[in-house]
């Protein structure tokens, strides 16, 4: 699916970017009946105007419009708390901008009644009630005053090549991603922020939220948070993803999950699946390097920790994924969302019948979904990357498992390649970012993020104590 009207009107140009402390946000811009009444006016006489031909297109005269009179489906930029230009991790500081992606962007779509929205954020950002304290209840009204927050680096909606990832607090879980990227001179835009984390499915309203913040139609690498690892510049994505020839690279993992048994049996899907991971070629291929030879390719199934599309061809599979989302016939475990997505093929038997204990969303099940759909429809743009030719799960493969080549990339032994994502996909992978960071100080993150990597908790690196 294409952008809709709506989500153009979000790629507008952005106010200048300012610095964004986690711990202090600013206040929600006013819109007063006044305000809405003029916009009404503005924008049927822009409207008259354009269909005319007279005018500037709607999206252009919106932004020229000032902020009191911009109508409620805007995003809401706020004045972040100032703390200097420069990014400082210690004291918690991430240039940037911070916007609001408003309820109203969703409230027509299956995300409606969704728990993971933050509710009015101006009084949890001001202490008057926490995101906890909000009942269950209340978090599923439809309230216009619900949106979720979306905080982009400056160079973001110029960038050819963007990262995102959703965290709920920049500074014990965002910062990994954050820190990788601005090692390696990328732009992010992270989703989350000031939420409370209910499950996979806020990953994916996240991505949504985040892409309704990019303008134009830049490749985008979807990553998790607090267990990726980058290495390579926007360029050098650009130029990997382009070589792939594919609309959307999916990276691997060793196992199917969750496991549905059915994509096991599909000879042809597997096939072409298969083949497809083995058409990246040299892409990737480590410098000087020899692959330790294994005939078995490492990584036959998508991983939702780190996948990349352009734009477009994400919000093409943010509607797949909505209209795959179902409910259960059968009674609902209590305090659940209650949606999950139909693997691919999925009768109204199959569904509440041997898939009804697939209880709880799950990103990864939404996307080995798409990818089956594509392989069963015989398309060969969507393609599995087994190998790490741009994207690797390490599924806790040791650093002895690991090299440095003569280009200065950190590549895996057994496939000779050195990925531009590392995702530690597992408990004992997630235990090896500190090890990682150790072996090639300063590679994967700054010198400040490599100091900070070496003093988080050894059971899970990627969160750091918060820090205020």
């Amino acid at each position: 699916m294409l952008p809709t009207e709506k989500s153009k009107l979000l790629a507008e140009k952005p106010a200048p970017p300012v610095s964004f402390s986690s711990s202090k946000f600013g206040s929600v811009v006013a819109k007063v009946s006044m305000g809405a009444i003029i916009t009404t006016g503005i924008l049927g006489a822009i409207a008259l105007l354009n269909a005319s031909g007279h005018a500037p297109d709607l999206v252009r005269a919106r932004t020229m419009l000032p902020s009191f009179l911009r109508s409620s489906t805007d995003p809401i930029y706020r004045d972040s708390a100032f703390l200097g230009d420069d990014y400082n991790l210690n004291n918690n500081v991430f240039p940037g901008q911070r916007m609001e992606i408003p309820y109203a962007f969703f409230q027509d779509t299956k995300w409606h009644d969704a728990p993971f929205f933050r509710f009015d954020g101006e009084s949890v950002e001001k202490g008057h009630i926490s995101q906890e304290e909000l009942t269950e209840a209340k978090q599923r009204q439809g309230d216009p005053k619900k949106s979720m927050p979306v905080f982009k680096t400056a160079g973001v909606d110029s960038a050819d090549v963007v990262v995102t990832a959703h965290a709920t607090n920049m500074n014990s879980i965002g910062w990994v991603i954050y820190d990788s990227a601005k090692k390696n001179g990328l732009e992010m835009v992270i989703s989350g922020e000031g939420t409370h984390f209910h499950g996979f499915a806020d990953k994916v309203i996240g991505l949504k939220a985040a892409l309704h913040a990019m303008s134009g139609n830049p490749i985008v690498v979807v990553a998790d948070a607090s267990d990726v690892f980058l290495q390579c510049s926007a360029s050098e994505f650009k130029d990997r993803f382009t070589k792939a020839n594919a609309d959307m690279v999916f990276g691997g993992e060793t196992q199917l999950w969750p496991e549905i048994s059915d994509y096991f049996k599909r000879d042809a899907e597997k096939a072409l699946k298969n083949e497809l991971s083995h058409s990246f070629g040299d892409i990737g291929k480590a410098e000087g390097v020899t692959p330790i030879n294994r005939n078995d390719i490492p990584n036959g199934w998508p991983n939702a920790g780190g996948w990349m599309a352009r734009k477009e061809a994400l919000l093409e599979y943010i509607s797949s994924t909505e209209a795959r989302m179902n409910k259960f016939a059968t009674e609902e475990s209590p305090g659940e969302w209650g949606y999950q997505c139909r693997p691919d093929g999925a009768t109204d038997v199959d569904w509440n019948g041997k898939y009804a204990g697939l209880r709880g969303f799950d990103d990864q099940l939404c996307l080995n979904a798409y990818n089956m759909a594509k392989l069963r429809q015989g398309d060969r743009r969507h393609k599995l990357d087994a190998d790490g030719s741009i994207l690797f799960s390490t599924n806790g493969c040791p650093v002895s498992d690991t090299g440095k080549d003569s280009k200065d990339k950190v590549y895996y032994k057994y496939t000779g390649k050195a990925p531009c994502l590392w995702h530690m996909n597992n408990p004992v992978a997630k235990i090896r970012l500190k090890e990682m960071s150790a072996a090639y100080p300063n590679h994967f993150l700054t010198p400040e993020g490599t100091v900070a990597m070496a003093s988080t908790p050894d059971e899970h690196p990627g969160h750091r104590p918060q820090h205020h």
